[in-house]
């Protein structure tokens, strides 16, 4: 099986290129570990945005329940 052999990208340091397939890879650990934290925090907020949309939706709901009742209340 023959190795890959990576050639450095010329005016980017921490990346290389696999001539065989084409790709461009970034070696630079830091980089790859603060884009991974990047985006599981921009998922969490997504998340987050998502339950909160949840909740205001349901608590919309309620209210019209509560009106409802009340009016009730107020008619007898």
């Amino acid at each position: 099986m023959k190795e890959d052999r990576y050639f450095k990208v010329e005016g980017h340091p921490g990346y290389v290129k696999n001539p065989a397939s084409g790709t461009v890879l970034n070696q630079n650990v830091k980089e790859i570990q603060g884009a991974r934290a990047r985006k599981a925090k921009r998922k969490q907020k997504e998340s987050d945005r998502l339950r909160l949309e949840q909740e205001v939706t349901t608590m919309k709901g309620e209210m019209s329940e509560i009106k409802s009742l009340l009016r009730q209340l107020l008619e007898k």
